[in-house]
C-alpha cells in the first residue's frame, strides 16, 4: 500500500490494496463564485423576461419570444 501522493493543490490520490482512489477538491475562489452567481441570476433574468414577452405579446414578436425561449432553455 502506498501513500498520498498530490497533483497539484486539488488533486490527491490514495493507492489502496484493491482500489485507487482519487480526490478532487472542488473549492473555487470568491470571485469565481461571484461569477457564477452574477452569471445565473441575469440568465434567470433574461429567461423571465423572455417568458413575459411570449405571454404578453402577440403575433409575430410572440413568435419572436417563443424561439428565443426554446433556444434559451
Amino acid at each position: 500500500m502506498g501513500g498520498i501522493k498530490s497533483i497539484g493543490k486539488r488533486i490527491s490520490i490514495a493507492e489502496h490494496k484493491e482500489a485507487t482512489t482519487v480526490v478532487i477538491e472542488s473549492t473555487i475562489t470568491k470571485a469565481q463564485q461571484i461569477s457564477l452567481e452574477m452569471w445565473l441570476g441575469g440568465w434567470t433574468g433574461l429567461g423571465c423576461l423572455l417568458g413575459y414577452g411570449a405571454f404578453t405579446f402577440g403575433g409575430d414578436e410572440r413568435l419572436f419570444y417563443l424561439g428565443s425561449l426554446i433556444f434559451w432553455g
